[in-house]
């Protein structure tokens, strides 16, 4: 439908959990700066921060993992059917201990 969404998953492998937030629709030839903060657990004290171009979009308070599996990025285009071909680059991802270390910006609190 052209739109952007994050979604994490948790819980039962069988019947996960979800969490998610819809982002707006997606603008042609633009970068978009995306910074996580995530505690992984497969317990209630886990969290997701998320923000997108400086803006807080996602605040996700619980689990961020299944039980007994390990913690894992996953980047990826998904998109349903359409004519034309579509592409995305991931650029400079990075880890690090605080915001600082991975991004120049400033995050909405």
């Amino acid at each position: 439908d052209g739109g952007l969404r994050l979604h994490g998953f948790y819980g039962d492998v069988d019947h996960p959990g979800e969490y998610r937030q819809d982002l707006g629709r997606i603008r042609r030839n633009r970068w978009y700066d995306f910074v996580y903060h995530v505690k992984w657990s497969s317990h209630d004290d886990g969290f997701t921060i998320a923000w997108m171009n400086g803006r807080k979009v996602l605040t996700h308070h619980g689990p961020t993992l299944y039980p007994g599996i390990s913690c894992y990025l996953k980047l990826a285009n998904y998109h349903e059917p359409s004519r034309g071909a579509s592409s995305i680059i991931f650029d400079r991802v990075m880890r690090g201990t605080g915001p600082r270390a991975v991004t120049v910006a400033r995050l909405e609190r």
